[in-house]
């Protein structure tokens, strides 16, 4: 039996980059994101932009850059602009949670519900215990006529945030939502008997 061996040459054009000149390029890139943030900090949102593209510029796979251009034009009301910042965060990270669940409000706003409950589901799935996730989410199935699902997703929320201090406003809201629609199925449910 005869064995070949084929070697791949590499060009000699090649460009060789050294240790080095990568940590320089991460060390660059951090010191523009800490630029960035300090930007947004100060509220000048486009010059955050900036900065978080020059990050990416020095390192494309920063995916907090590439969110936080994402997040940075939310705040300045250009939705298109934030959705394929966040869509581009996760192409580089697909299980970044907070892009989902950010892809997932913009859709919601635009009262693309099953759309906003894909993209919630799926931060949900890298993030489960999430309450603003499933507080939105909950909303979406209400939105989209899925009052069983919502149901279940508000007694979710509603044992997930029992006795969190930073949620006790948002869990009395879910409590009356989920009252609410308790009553409206009930009132379904009577009304087919």
């Amino acid at each position: 039996m005869v064995f070949f061996l084929i070697a791949l040459a590499v060009p000699a054009t090649a460009p060789l980059v050294s240790r080095a000149d990568e940590l320089d390029a991460k060390r660059e890139a951090n010191e523009y994101f800490k630029q960035g943030e300090e930007e947004y900090r100060r509220g000048d949102y486009e010059a955050a932009v900036k900065m978080f593209e020059k990050c990416l510029s020095k390192d494309p796979t920063n995916v907090d850059a590439q969110y936080n251009i994402g997040i940075c034009h939310l705040d300045m009301g250009e939705d298109d602009e934030a959705l394929n910042a966040f869509r581009a965060a996760l192409e580089i990270d697909e299980t970044y949670s907070d892009a989902y669940y950010n892809v997932g409000r913009l859709f919601h706003v635009r009262h693309d519900y099953e759309t906003a409950i894909r993209q919630y589901e799926k931060a949900l799935a890298n993030d489960p215990y999430a309450p603003d996730v499933l507080y939105n989410l909950a909303l979406a199935k209400s939105g989209a006529g899925d009052a069983a699902g919502a149901i279940e997703t508000w007694e979710r929320y509603l044992a997930l945030t029992e006795g969190d201090p930073d949620e006790t406003e948002w869990h009395e809201r879910a409590k009356e939502y989920l009252a609410a629609l308790k009553d409206v199925e009930g009132t379904v449910e009577e009304g087919s008997e």
